[in-house]
């Protein structure tokens, strides 16, 4: 039913979009019972543009919206996902970010 209702009208499709952006990073995230959380990467280009180069080990492009979500510009960056309370590589901590990429990240 709410995908009904989402599936409506121009606006609730770049909603929809946006929410997939959202949440399309994090089922390939190495966080969870297997694997590391942060701190085996890089931050070398942390937080860099990847629309055009690779980020470096461990990081993953994550694109998403910023403040003026889907009426403004696709943003991809260079980003750490962390779980929570996971150990960032040095001096980064694991937070979020209210108009940053979606989830916990390396800040």
């Amino acid at each position: 039913m709410l995908l009904s209702k989402l599936a409506r009208g121009g606006r609730a499709k770049a909603t929809l979009a946006a929410l997939l952006l959202a949440v399309v990073p994090f089922l390939s995230s190495n966080c969870g019972s297997s694997g590391p959380c942060g701190g085996e990467a890089s931050t070398a280009r942390l937080h860099a543009d990847c629309s055009n180069e690779p980020c470096a080990t461990g990081q993953t492009c994550m694109a998403y919206y910023g403040v003026a979500g889907a009426q403004g510009p696709l943003i991809k960056t260079c980003e750490i996902q962390c779980c929570d309370n996971a150990v960032c590589p040095s001096p980064t901590q694991c937070g979020t970010t209210v108009d940053g990429p979606p989830g916990n990240t390396c800040r």
